[in-house]
């Protein structure tokens, strides 16, 4: 951890050198400011620590789940959009989301929803 100040004409200004941060703090920041969830909502809401489903499923599973959860009712077209990914790519997540038991879809394609259902 390294942290410097410097100060010029008895002004205090930041070196710019922060405090270095591990991916997982960054990571927690990051989706919390993006969907408003911490790392320990994401634990109360879904049972399982937010770094493990990281590590297991990728960042981009991660946040998909989320989008799920926030919106049921989302697509993989909203999804991609949202995630700034190809249409493909959201379907295959949400497929491996469905093979793994994390999400299930209800009802019909055009008006069912998604249910989350990690708590593994």
């Amino acid at each position: 951890i390294f942290t410097g100040i410097l100060f010029r004409k008895g002004k205090r200004i930041d070196s710019g050198l922060e405090r270095l941060k591990s991916g997982s703090e960054v990571l927690s920041e990051r989706i919390e400011t993006e969907f408003g969830v911490t790392s320990e909502d994401f634990r109360s809401i879904f049972g399982v620590n937010m770094e493990e489903f990281r590590l297991k499923y990728g960042v981009n599973i991660l946040r998909s789940v989320i989008l799920i959860y926030k919106k049921p009712e989302i697509t993989a077209k909203e999804i991609a959009k949202r995630l700034r990914i190809s249409q493909r790519t959201a379907e295959n997540y949400l497929k491996k989301l469905k093979a793994e038991g994390v999400i299930e879809r209800k009802g019909p394609d055009k008006t069912g929803y998604w249910n989350v259902i990690i708590n593994k």
